[in-house]
């Protein structure tokens, strides 16, 4: 879901998608450095994906 949504916003320089890409940059670093789980992670991504219209 979150990917189509992503891909049909053809305006990259759009604010919502340079904060999303920040907000999944650093949720990655965080999962990568130990900080959350994967499962958070993916609780959190979930979160997002339903709040998006």
């Amino acid at each position: 879901h979150l990917c189509r949504i992503l891909s049909e916003n053809k305006s990259h320089d759009s604010s919502t998608y340079r904060d999303f890409q920040q907000a999944l940059y650093e949720l990655s670093y965080h999962v990568i450095k130990g900080n959350l789980k994967h499962e958070q992670a993916s609780s959190v991504l979930n979160d997002i994906s339903v709040r998006i219209p």
